[in-house]
């Protein structure tokens, strides 16, 4: 299993795709800025950069999808509690109808079932939980395991505490799903519109390429262009960093 949701490696598919993008924002970036392949060398710190942004990109994209994953095993765990079954019954009865719901071994499924496997054998259900949910750095599990924990330790109504605490986390979650899909939208407009410069180079250099000849082959068009590229990435960041969600 994954020891920490936030370190993510890439699979050999991802790594030569990551790759295959990175090279080409390489080449698309010497021609449009510095109409040069020599400055793809150079340009090889665009495509560290590229890596590492990737892979922070597919790390949200995880989590987001075990917070997502999440939400349907709490409507399934509250309808088991509601039937009766004791905590590490309804669990399990849980993990299945989510997991049928899912219709594959996600690895949140996997992780589920690691937990039910573990109950199987004697360990307790709290102790494996609250390690996953340190390991997922998802807020709302860890929120939950920790809840448990404590109902665990007092003896009191365990089923009710925790229904009571799946039907706050499922408000939570559905506020956040709500944000995340304006910002959703928000986002797609921010990368069409971080599009525009290169468009617009592309544009002169068609149809006004006299315009621009100046800035390339000398070494204060390249200082220009260096200048530029570090305004744009800059702001780049700027905006990616304020329209995301913290996970």
């Amino acid at each position: 299993m994954i020891k920490d949701y936030r370190v993510y490696n890439f699979s050999k598919k991802e790594l030569f795709v990551c790759l295959l993008e990175g090279m080409l924002l390489n080449v698309v970036v010497s021609i449009l800025f510095f109409d040069s392949f020599w400055a793809m060398i150079p340009g090889m710190f665009l495509v560290v950069f590229y890596f590492k942004e990737k892979r922070r990109s597919l790390m949200r994209k995880r989590i987001y999808r075990l917070r997502t994953e999440l939400k349907e095993f709490l409507n399934a765990l509250i309808a088991a509690l509601q039937t009766g079954r004791s905590m590490e019954n309804a669990f399990a009865e849980a993990v299945k109808d989510t997991g049928q719901y899912l219709e594959e071994d996600t690895v949140f499924i996997l992780e589920m079932k690691k937990i039910c496997a573990g109950i199987s054998i004697g360990e307790q259900l709290e102790k494996l939980l609250l390690d996953f949910s340190h390991r997922s750095h998802v807020e709302e599990l860890e929120y939950f395991a920790e809840v448990l924990v404590i109902g665990k330790r007092s003896g009191g109504n365990l089923v009710g505490i925790m229904k009571n605490t799946i039907r706050m986390l499922q408000e939570r979650m559905d506020v956040e799903e709500e944000i995340y899909t304006v910002l959703t939208e928000k986002q797609t407009e921010f990368h069409l519109m971080c599009m525009i410069p290169f468009a617009i180079i592309l544009y002169l250099r068609i149809s006004a390429g006299t315009l621009i000849e100046s800035l390339y082959g000398n070494m204060t068009g390249i200082a220009v262009m260096i200048l530029c590229l570090l305004i744009y990435g800059g702001c780049y960041l700027y905006g990616k960093r304020i329209l995301e969600i913290e996970n």
